[in-house]
C-alpha cells in the first residue's frame, strides 16, 4: 500500500501497486480527486517534456537531474509539491509551505488548476534542477 494510504488518504482500496506504477497509482485515488491528480500529471508531463516519472515515497514523483515535484493526493484537496519551492519565484502566491524548500499547491477542483501559472512553475523548477 501507499505510503499516502497510510496516512488516511481518500483511496478506493487498500491495494498495492507496483513501484513505478503512475496508473495504478490514480486508479486508488478516490475518484472525486482522479481527474484533478490526472490533469495536473498532464501539466507536468507537457510543461517538462522528457521528465522522468515514478513512484517515490509512495506518490507520483517527477525529476530530471534531481527531484522535482510531486503529486499527492488527501482528503479533499490534491497537492502539487516542488522540492525546490522555496526557490521558485511565485508573483501570483499560489505556492504554500514554510518550509526551508519543499512548497506546494492545494487544489480542490479540477476548476482550480491554472494550467499556465502551474505550468511556469514547472518549468522554473525544472531550470533550477539544471543549475545543480
Amino acid at each position: 500500500m501507499y505510503e499516502s494510504h497510510r496516512r488516511g488518504i481518500a483511496t478506493t482500496s487498500d491495494k498495492t501497486a507496483p513501484e513505478g506504477d503512475v496508473e495504478a497509482y490514480i486508479a486508488e485515488v478516490d475518484r472525486s480527486l482522479r481527474e484533478v491528480v490526472e490533469a495536473l500529471r498532464q501539466l507536468v508531463l507537457k510543461g517538462a517534456p522528457g521528465i522522468e516519472e515514478g513512484i517515490k515515497w509512495g506518490q507520483p514523483c517527477y525529476s530530471r537531474n534531481g527531484n522535482i515535484c510531486n503529486i499527492s493526493a488527501d482528503r479533499g484537496h490534491v497537492k502539487l509539491g516542488f522540492f525546490k519551492g522555496g526557490d521558485i519565484t511565485d508573483p501570483e502566491g499560489h505556492l504554500e509551505g514554510t518550509g526551508k524548500k519543499m512548497r506546494h499547491i492545494k487544489v480542490r477542483l479540477l476548476e482550480d488548476i491554472q494550467e499556465e501559472a502551474f505550468a511556469a512553475l514547472v518549468r522554473e523548477a525544472v531550470n533550477l534542477s539544471r543549475r545543480e
